[in-house]
């Protein structure tokens, strides 16, 4: 697979710590961090990111917010959620939002290698 151009945003770098360690090393892709729903706006319309990982809670709101107001400007753009609700409500919560994936808090090694194959799907 080519190298992805991965955005991650949490207002707790450390939540996602491990997934971008894994995700830069393991995959060789490239890994970018930001804190607030701004500088993750300003990212994405500056650059070609390939997919965001959005934190359950970021500078400013909830993943999921910042994820519906995301699809408004740029609605092909491939969205992880980390989030601890119930697949189902999961599911019901994100329909027709973009969100490929659930990840479990503070996601790791694991949700790394299924995040490239999904997207490797996808992309």
């Amino acid at each position: 697979m080519n190298t992805l151009n991965l955005l991650l945003i949490s207002k707790n770098e450390e939540g996602l710590a491990q997934l971008g360690s894994a995700l830069a090393e393991g995959q060789q892709h490239r890994v970018s961090h930001c804190r607030r729903a701004v500088q993750a706006y300003e990212t994405v319309a500056a650059e070609q990111i390939d997919a965001v990982i959005v934190d359950e809670e970021i500078d400013g709101g909830g993943g999921l917010e910042f994820i519906q107001e995301l699809m408004r400007s740029h609605p092909f753009i491939n969205c992880a959620l980390v989030c601890s609700l119930h697949p189902d409500e999961f599911h019901e919560a994100t329909e027709g939002y973009g969100v490929f994936m659930q990840l479990p808090p503070r996601p790791g090694q694991e949700e790394a290698a299924k995040i490239c194959a999904h997207l490797a799907k996808i992309i």
